[in-house]
């Protein structure tokens, strides 16, 4: 049964994120350019700018990826350049996957 909290998954999004802001002097996103990434992405670099801080952004890069979906990690890592440390790594990596 849900239990409504009286805030809203935005708000608590938020508050989590400022909670992580506030224990830990390095703060890090695991960024894969999807949606749900992008969105945490979103919410991570404004409250790094309301902070004045910066925190470190890895994008994983399998090099068989959409070319609208990089163009798209292209694009946020430029638009967050002033708060990203940004970490592009592309290394032989063995993933289990459906196709696998």
């Amino acid at each position: 049964m849900k239990k409504p909290l009286g805030i809203s998954v935005l708000a608590a999004a938020e508050a989590r994120i400022a909670r992580v802001f506030d224990d830990f002097e390095r703060v890090y996103l695991s960024f894969s350019a999807g949606k749900d990434s992008t969105v945490m992405l979103h919410l991570v670099a404004a409250e790094a700018r309301r902070r004045g801080r910066r925190f470190g952004l890895l994008l994983i890069d399998l090099e068989a990826q959409y070319r609208l979906t990089m163009e798209h990690a292209e694009e946020m890592f430029g638009e967050y350049a002033d708060v990203v440390e940004p970490f592009w790594v592309a290394l032989p990596l063995r993933l289990r996957n459906a196709v696998s």
